[in-house]
């Protein structure tokens, strides 16, 4: 037996028989957190959680945390969101959605990556070589769509190079195989976590509302637009924690899909970002040098060039440096701070690519995801410590985030 469906809709799935509140009880819920919530961000009690965080170390202690620096406010909006991540499934029950809020999603997914990765560098490059005036309406009208638009550019490159990415990496996968599979631990992909179409697309959207806030927040300042949204700097801070939180909800979901070893995994999840990643490295490589020579006060004031060596762009040895390390996602582990190679925002940078950061973080956590969840026996402690030791306590101070999401999947798949 179903239940009934509500008039005017499609037919309730199976899963929405679930046990966990009704659609009603969650969105009373939902609606009594989010009221919660907007007063939270109209007192913009974050910044005060933030200032608070400030007492508890001095500043030449906390310059080694990097972006988690901000932990104690990214914690206050993440009570939030949590709860309301939870309520999402049982509030989005139905299998179908519109057949074009389904295309508009399918179309615009794909760009999520490719323009969150590179829409940074581009806002100095481009800021630099047109002599931008960020008092001035016509430039930074011209700024935004010149960087929009040269990410969606890059966006349809990345996509048209993926094939080719996704083709070497199931050439690697295959040699990657464990060697013994009778060790490896097996999984049942029919007893993962059967996710509504609406609920799915849901998180989609949010997904890239998510990005978009972040790009616009960039783009937001005061040396790129003096345009004021009225509250926007701390509306926008819910975007990171919700984005780690979603990541770590579907990076559950494909651990419980995925078959193989926990080498052919890892991989996996570091090399299916290379497809946006490598290009986004070469061509902002080649960016940042003809930018910073048209003007570099801008770069130099906001320290966008961070490498093992002093100047502006990298040298060759520079560049490969920051090349090899950006693809392992290594840029915010904490030996950099310690070797002092890093700026106040994190450790080294991705040239003048500062929201990278982001990935770096996120995937030193998916690599603790995929370890404790695939490996077994005592060495998958031993692994655990290792990659905590070697990841450092910058990242996992925000790795709650990150696994909040994946307990949520937990609970979706409880209830």
């Amino acid at each position: 037996m179903t239940a009934p469906s509500p008039a005017g809709t499609a037919p309730l799935s199976p899963a929405a028989n679930r046990r966990g509140p009704s659609v009603t009880q969650a969105l009373l819920i939902a609606a009594a957190v989010m009221a919660v919530y907007v007063v939270f961000n109209y007192y913009r009690v974050g910044d005060l959680l933030y200032d608070f965080s400030k007492t508890l170390a001095s500043y030449d202690y906390r310059q080694y945390l990097g972006m988690s620096k901000r932990w104690m406010m990214q914690y206050g909006h993440a009570v939030f969101l949590f709860v309301f991540l939870i309520l999402t499934r049982f509030i989005f029950v139905w299998d179908k959605v519109p057949a074009k809020l389904s295309r508009a999603i399918a179309i615009a997914i794909p760009f999520t990556v490719p323009i969150f990765i590179i829409h940074f560098p581009l806002l100095y490059f481009f800021a630099a070589i047109t002599d931008h005036d960020p008092r001035s309406t016509f430039d930074q009208v011209r700024l935004l769509v010149l960087v929009l638009s040269a990410s969606i550019a890059f966006g349809i490159l990345c996509n048209r190079a993926k094939p080719y990415f996704d083709a070497l990496q199931k050439w690697v996968m295959a040699r990657l195989a464990p060697r013994n599979p009778e060790r490896v631990i097996q999984v049942d992909p029919s007893k993962a976590l059967k996710i509504t179409k609406s609920h799915s697309e849901f998180l989609k959207v949010v997904r890239t509302v998510a990005t978009l806030s972040i790009a616009y927040g960039h783009y937001n300042f005061a040396q790129f637009s003096s345009f004021e949204v009225p509250g926007f700097d701390h509306w926008r801070r819910w975007a990171v924690p919700f984005f780690f939180m979603i990541s770590g909800y579907f990076t559950m979901l494909s651990l419980d899909r995925a078959r193989g070893g926990t080498l052919q995994i890892l991989f996996r999840r570091y090399a299916g970002i290379w497809y946006a990643a490598l290009p986004m490295l070469l061509i902002i490589a080649v960016l940042d040098r003809i930018g910073f020579q048209a003007d570099p006060l801008l770069y130099y004031l906001h320290e966008k060039f961070v490498t093992p060596l002093e100047g502006g762009p990298a040298d060759l040895r520079g560049f490969l440096f920051t090349l090899v390390n950006s693809l392992l996602f290594l840029n915010e582990i904490w030996i950099y701070k310690l070797l002092g190679w890093g700026t106040e925002l994190g450790g080294v940078r991705a040239f003048s690519n500062d929201s990278y950061w982001f990935l770096c973080y996120l995937l030193p956590f998916t690599a603790l995801l995929v370890v404790a969840r695939r490996c077994a026996g005592p060495m998958k402690y031993v692994w655990l410590m290792v990659l905590c030791a070697f990841f450092g306590p910058a990242i996992l101070m925000l790795s709650p985030l990150f696994f909040s999401g994946a307990l949520a999947y937990q609970i979706h798949k409880r209830y």
